[in-house]
C-alpha cells in the first residue's frame, strides 16, 4: 500500500511539473510574438501612410511619434523627410494644431538649421487644406 501511494504522489508531482514547464514556454512564446509584431516602417511607407485622409487623430499621433522616435533613420533615408512629413501632416484634415506644432518643434530641435525650411513646409501644408 505504501509503494502505490508513493508512486501515485510521484506521478502527480511529475504531471504538475510538466504542466508548469508547458505554461512557462507558452508565456515565453507569447511575449516573443508580441515583440516581433511591431512594424518597422521605411520613410517612404510612413509618408504614404500619413497622407491617407481617412486616418483619425489618434493614428496621426501614433505615426508622428514613430517619425520622431526614428527621426535620424528617416532623415538618412530621405534628405527632406522632415519637410515632407510636416507638409503631409499639416495638410491632413483630421490633424490638430497641437500635433502639428509638436512635430514641427521636435524637428527644429533635431536640426535647427532647417528652421526656415520647416516654417515654409508648414505654410505649404496649411495652404493645401
Amino acid at each position: 500500500m505504501q509503494d502505490s501511494d508513493f508512486l501515485l504522489i510521484l506521478v502527480i508531482c511529475v504531471i504538475i511539473f510538466l504542466l508548469f514547464i508547458m505554461l512557462v514556454f507558452a508565456f515565453l512564446n507569447t511575449s516573443k510574438a508580441k515583440k516581433s509584431a511591431i512594424k518597422i516602417y521605411s520613410a517612404i511607407e510612413l509618408l504614404e501612410i500619413i497622407k491617407d485622409k481617412t486616418l483619425n487623430l489618434d493614428s496621426l499621433i501614433h505615426f508622428s511619434n514613430i517619425a520622431k522616435q526614428d527621426y535620424a533613420r528617416y532623415i538618412n533615408e530621405i534628405n527632406d523627410f522632415d519637410l515632407q512629413f510636416v507638409v503631409a501632416l499639416s495638410a491632413h484634415p483630421n490633424v490638430n494644431a497641437k500635433l502639428i506644432l509638436d512635430v514641427e518643434r521636435y524637428f527644429k530641435e533635431q536640426d535647427p538649421s532647417r528652421k526656415d525650411l520647416l516654417d515654409r513646409a508648414l505654410s505649404v501644408g496649411l495652404s493645401k487644406r
